[in-house]
């Protein structure tokens, strides 16, 4: 049997798999996606781990598979654009990992790994227009059509994350005003618990507000454990989601949405607030039969997507419309 070595650039973190044949995802490494750092030392830090997690395998891996989040190049060696990890745009990723560990690499944005896998491992394997959605530091969206990867602009479906929910509302790290993105994340997520823990603590005239921000996998912990405001928090993203898939769904005609990422991992609190304001929204022809639910294989997608990626990078393989 053999490996591919999956790597997951997110905006916060960089996770780290062998990933076998059948999608199996071998002991996760993780290291921050630390913009602290100088880009050499990142790097070579992601490379350490990369070196940790092949170990004795080096004979059996195949190739190395990246997902990133943001835009990349046609010819798939760079990430050309992510306003949250800005200081990695047009670092030749491809060429670096190749050229030290010795194997083959390809690039694929995260948001198209992500659909890639649940399409071939997940809830999509039975859907012809399978759209995913990936909620972590940013919102992403990757659709497989027929089993190809569709792509409409720098190497993705586009960025449909920056769809806009609430004009006027809170503007994104690239510079939108009241998009999904800004309003359906981890950051967003924070802020809204964080808020609403300020709200009840004002309205109770208490002074038990100890200004720390939970973090995504406290609230959704919390919210799993019943408590009201993390639910709430959830909730609140939830819908603007459903808002952003009623908006994006008379365009692409999914007949199938999966949410992937690590705020997905809040489960059926997200799905049943997602749902309601996607069937409220969304007209009867662009929302009947249409399954909304959460991604099969959850934050593995992109580690499992890209290892995928990395198995059919022939060109004849890509479904491309327009640029």
């Amino acid at each position: 049997m053999t490996y591919v070595l999956a790597i997951d650039i997110g905006g916060t973190n960089t996770k780290l798999a062998l990933i076998e044949p059948v999608g199996k995802v071998g002991e996760v490494t993780s290291i921050p996606t630390d913009g602290t750092l100088s880009t050499d030392e990142y790097l070579h830090s992601l490379l350490n781990a990369a070196d940790k997690v092949i170990g004795d395998h080096k004979k059996v891996v195949d190739g190395v598979g990246i997902g990133i989040a943001g835009f990349i190049d046609p010819l798939h060696t760079k990430m050309t654009f992510n306003p949250n990890i800005a200081w990695l745009e047009d670092v030749p990723i491809k060429d670096y990992f190749s050229d030290r560990l010795g194997l083959p690499t390809n690039i694929e944005i995260d948001s198209n790994a992500a659909a890639l896998a649940e399409a071939i491992h997940g809830n999509g394997k039975e859907s012809r227009r399978l759209l995913v959605y990936t909620i972590g530091t940013g919102l992403g969206g990757g659709m497989i059509i027929d089993g190809s990867i569709l792509r409409i602009s720098n190497e993705c479906l586009g960025d449909v994350g920056h769809v806009i929910v609430e004009p006027g509302g809170p503007q994104c790290a690239a510079g939108c005003k009241g998009c999904a993105e800004a309003l359906v994340s981890a950051p967003a997520l924070e802020n809204f618990a964080d808020e609403l823990r300020k709200e009840e603590n004002s309205a109770a005239d208490k002074s038990t507000y100890d200004g720390i921000k939970l973090k995504t996998p406290e609230i959704i912990k919390a919210a799993k454990q019943g408590d009201l405001i993390s639910i709430r928090s959830i909730q609140k993203v939830g819908r603007y989601l459903g808002i952003a898939l009623a908006s994006i769904s008379p365009v692409l005609a999914p007949d199938n949405i999966c949410i992937a990422g690590g705020v997905s991992e809040a489960g059926q609190t997200l799905l049943e607030a997602v749902r309601s304001s996607f069937l409220e929204i969304a007209g009867p022809p662009y929302a009947k039969g249409v399954a909304i639910q959460k991604a099969l294989l959850g934050w593995q997608s992109v580690l499992v997507g890209a290892a995928e990626a990395f198995r059919r990078c022939a060109p004849d393989s890509l479904l491309r419309y327009g640029i």
